[in-house]
């Protein structure tokens, strides 16, 4: 499943992921950065 923090209501700037795409850097135009991670 997909866990995700509650920032999703802001307006997203960018999205990145690491080396292995589970962890997903989610970078919102206020500035902030919210994450969610990918379980299988």
């Amino acid at each position: 499943g997909l866990v995700i923090k509650r920032d999703m209501g802001k307006e997203i700037r960018s999205v990145s992921f690491d080396v292995e795409g589970t962890l997903l850097a989610i970078g919102f135009k206020d500035g902030r950065i919210g994450f969610c991670c990918f379980y299988f």
